[in-house]
This record gives C-alpha cells, sequence and structure tokens, in this order.
C-alpha cells in the first residue's frame, strides 16, 4: 500500500506541532501500523523536498524504517514531461504527483491544492491501467485509508 503525500502537505503529516496535524494524524497512524508506505521520486519532487530539509530528513529515516518507498527518479521524470505536454497552457503545477502516481500505482494522494484536483483525477493523464487516485484532504476521509489502495510497486510492507 501507498500513499503520495503532495509537500505542501508533509508538515500536516509528520509535524504533530502543525495547526491541522489533527486532520491529518491517521495518516501518519496508518503509517506507524505499517499499513502502507508514503512513495515519492522524480527531481521536481526532491527539488521541493530540498526546500523543507526538516521533511526531507525524516523522509530518509522513515525509508530506513521500512516506511518509505522512492520510485526511479528517470521513470517519474519521464511521465512528468508528458504530462507537462498534455496540461501545458493550464495552471496545474502538480505533474510530479501524478507521474509518481502512474509509476508507483499508488492509487491514495494526500493534498491541499484544490486547484490541481481536477488534473490528478483527469483520466487522459493516466495510461490504461492505471486507476486515478482518491485524494484525503482531511479526517473526512479517513475512510480511504483502506486495504483496497493497495497497488502497485509499493506493495505491502515486508513487515506487516
Amino acid at each position: 500500500m501507498c500513499i503520495v503525500i503532495d509537500t505542501n502537505r508533509l508538515s500536516s503529516v509528520l509535524n504533530p506541532k502543525a495547526s491541522d496535524h489533527g486532520e491529518f494524524r491517521p495518516i501518519l497512524d496508518w503509517i506507524d501500523r505499517r499499513k502502507t508506505k508514503i512513495v515519492y521520486g522524480g527531481t521536481k519532487y526532491k527539488e521541493e523536498l530540498s526546500k523543507a530539509p526538516k521533511y526531507f530528513s525524516t523522509l530518509v529515516e522513515m525509508k530506513k524504517a521500512g516506511k518509505v518507498h522512492e520510485v526511479d527518479d528517470g521513470e517519474v521524470d519521464r511521465w512528468e514531461n508528458e504530462i507537462a505536454r498534455k496540461t501545458q497552457h493550464t495552471n496545474f503545477n502538480d505533474q510530479a504527483i501524478v507521474a509518481i502516481v502512474i509509476v508507483s500505482r499508488c492509487r491514495l494522494v494526500c493534498s491541499n491544492d484544490q486547484a490541481s484536483f481536477s488534473f490528478i483525477r483527469l483520466k487522459t493523464l493516466y495510461p490504461n491501467g492505471v486507476s486515478r487516485p482518491s485524494i484525503y484532504t482531511g479526517r473526512r476521509n479517513v475512510a480511504l485509508l483502506n486495504h483496497k489502495h493497495i497497488k502497485g510497486r509499493c506493495g505491502p510492507c515486508s513487515t506487516c
């Protein structure tokens, strides 16, 4: 199982002192119970992470603990370029999220970028065989944290 966390929500999920952590604590609990992994990858996503070194180092530690799965940067970058081509002349700027979903076959995204939701759910951005993800935006979506989102290269945690 895996979840893509938009960099705009890493603080909400990983920082217990964040004002909205209560809304996103269920994701961290799901990860801590070793039921899922955070998935990330690609040049752009990592550049965004570099602007938040605290969370990058947290992800590195979580990766050592088997709670993070990193997908191939080159593959994510290739898909991101394809998605950028398909969405040129739009206000969509989260091509990396869609690319990570495609590469990992992940079915769940955590984000608060409402302007990108219609693109993240846009069927024409995904190749055949790749399901469009659901989007976790807060505690009201806690039902999304279930086994139906098991898919793709993340697979179940080896220690579950």
